[in-house]
């Protein structure tokens, strides 16, 4: 929640993921610091061989609602789940 950290306007958000088998990645992005107020995406990570890239914009994670996050500047923090162990590094803004 460091506005160091925070995203400029107009970015997508970056990041590699590896998992040994093949597993579901849940990526949620909090507005506030209680982490109730929430807009998810989740992609699909191929298990096994190398690393995979994932790029994802604003419009790409809804609440539960379905309401799309409009951008990432007002984000709080970020959280990743799986039910399978996946490695994430290289998280950054592009």
């Amino acid at each position: 929640g460091e506005p160091r950290y925070g995203a400029p306007e107009g970015v997508s958000f970056r990041f590699d993921a590896y998992a040994k088998e093949n597993a579901r990645l849940k990526i949620m992005f909090y507005l506030d610091a209680n982490e109730e107020q929430g807009y998810g995406a989740e992609v699909n990570v191929e298990g096994g061989g190398k690393w995979k890239s994932f790029v994802l914009d604003p419009f790409d994670f809804k609440s539960a609602n379905g309401a799309s996050l409009g951008d990432f500047t007002h984000a709080v923090s970020v959280a990743f789940y799986s039910e399978r162990e996946v490695l994430v590094n290289n998280v950054l803004w592009i």
